[in-house]
Order: C-alpha cells, then structure tokens, then sequence
C-alpha cells in the first residue's frame, strides 16, 4: 500500500542502483500473509510478512551468492525495516520438464555442495534428519483429517521412516526446496534461484526433492519418479546415502498439496501420495 517512489527512494539511499524505470511493477509471485515478488526495472524486490523469513532469505542469497563455482542472483540490498530484499533479475526461462534438465541439474548441485565450508554460515538453519522427519509427521496430520480411513497407513509409514531415519555424516549448503521451478535455462547454463530455504543438511536433501516435488499423486508414478531421481543421481555423480529416505518423506510433506491447491480428485491424489511414498521408501 505504501507509494512505490517512497520504496524506491529507499532502496536508493541503501545503495541499490535500481537505474531506469519502464512501467509498473510486475507482480511475479504472491503468497498470501508470506511474501510478494516484484519486478522492478532490472531487479527482482521480495517482501515479506514476517521477520524470521526475512532474515533467512537474505541470509541464503548472501551465502549462496558467494558460492563461485554456481551463478544465482545477486543480492544487492535490503531494508530490514521493511523486511525487502533486491536482487538483480536474471534473464531466462523455466525449463518446460524438470526431467529435461535432470542431469545438468545433478551436475550443477554437486558444485553447490561441494563448494560449501565445513561449517554452518550465519543465518543458515541446520535441518537434519529429524527436522525432515518432524516436518512430514505435521503434513501427516492434514492428511488423516482429510481422509481418516488412510491414518493406519500414515501411521505405520511414520514408524518405519522413524526407524529408518538415516545418520547424518555431512552437512552442506543445501538450496531446501529444490525443484524444476526454482530452476532458469540462461545464455550461461543453469541458475538456481530462490534460496529463501537454504538450510545446512545432508546432500540427499536436495537430491530427493527435486524428485519428489515431480509427485503428483496419480497411478503408477513410482517409476517415472525412480527415472528422474536416477538421472539427478548420474549429474551428481553417485547415490547420497538415505536418498530412498528422504524421497518418502518429501512426498509425504507435499502430500496435502492435492487439497490445499484445489486439485481435481484430490482425495485420491492424496492417497496416491501415500502409496508413493510407501513404494519409495522400499527402494
């Protein structure tokens, strides 16, 4: 609500060089009470609701910003008081399948990861597998408040990735909500972007999801979902230990997903999550 140019004077006087303006703002992405994304001139403004994911987002554009071996936006100002970050916009595209770039995507992870410092940096929550865990059994409660008769299944799933939750031997910067959206098909190869979930965990973290978030909740997906994750693995180089892991419990996290965006037939989309997840977990 508050007047661009007074937004804009600001950023200035922080040094953010916005230079010549053409037009309006675009609105790139909104989620409502969370965040707004605009396109101002040549930079990228993200403003948030709330103080925490202000604070991690501008620390993951920091760190990954120092990573030379991978290109991200850079981060060019902020204004904590108004809880924005400016970051200069990238040109490209979204690939049309994250499968298509599955294997440059593995490539350009493993540069990620392997560029991270042995220690955790200022601003990056560390996420180990008990956070993962913890962050599936939440999902696990919507899911058995939509469709009650699945809460044996939930249930039993939960015990066995409890029982099975891998040990955690290396950390590194991981992006932490990895998927084909989050990716840009530039003149100069593959850019990851949106770090607001940079987090310090174990390299199957990022492996997984980006497979996991291809999951759509439909008949005999397993497979499609083993293709892409193995052409991940091909880029990367070798199978992280406890990937099989943490594609149960990606799946599981995004198993409301069905629901919460309105999808036809969501409630057997969300029971063909479930049967994923348990099919992934037995890989």
């Amino acid at each position: 609500a508050e007047p661009l140019e007074r937004l804009l004077d600001e950023l200035e006087a922080a040094g953010v060089n916005l230079g010549p303006l053409d037009g309006h703002p675009a609105t790139l992405a909104y989620k409502p009470r969370r965040r707004a994304v605009l396109r101002v001139g040549d930079h990228v403004l993200k403003m948030y609701a709330e103080q925490r994911p202000f604070e991690r987002a501008a620390a993951g554009l920091r760190v990954a910003g120092g990573v030379r071996e991978v290109q991200t936006p850079t981060l060019e100002g902020r204004l904590p008081a108004r809880l924005v970050t400016a970051q200069l916009a990238l040109s490209g595209s979204r690939p049309a399948r994250a499968a298509d770039v599955a294997r440059q995507m593995g490539e350009l992870l493993r540069e990620l990861h392997d560029a991270s410092p042995p220690a955790t940096s200022p601003g990056i929550p560390t996420a180990p597998p008990s956070f993962q865990l913890a962050a599936a059994a939440r999902s696990s409660e919507l899911v058995t408040a939509l469709r009650p008769d699945l809460t044996g299944r939930v249930h039993a799933l939960l015990r066995k990735l409890e029982a099975t939750m891998p040990v955690a031997e290396r950390f590194v910067h991981s992006h932490g909500d990895l998927n084909a959206r989050q990716l840009l098909a530039t003149a100069d190869g593959l850019v990851f972007v949106d770090f607001d979930s940079m987090c310090h965990a174990p390299t199957a973290l990022d492996v997984a999801d980006y497979a996991g978030h291809e999951v759509r909740g439909t008949q005999n997906e397993i497979e499609h979902v083993a293709r892409l994750l193995d052409d991940v693995v091909d880029g990367y180089g070798e199978r992280p230990p406890g990937v099989s892991w943490y594609l149960a419990t990606s799946i599981i996290r995004r198993s409301p997903e069905p629901f919460r965006y309105v999808e036809k037939e969501w409630p057997e989309r969300i029971e063909g999550m479930v049967r994923t997840a348990e099919e992934a977990l037995r890989r």
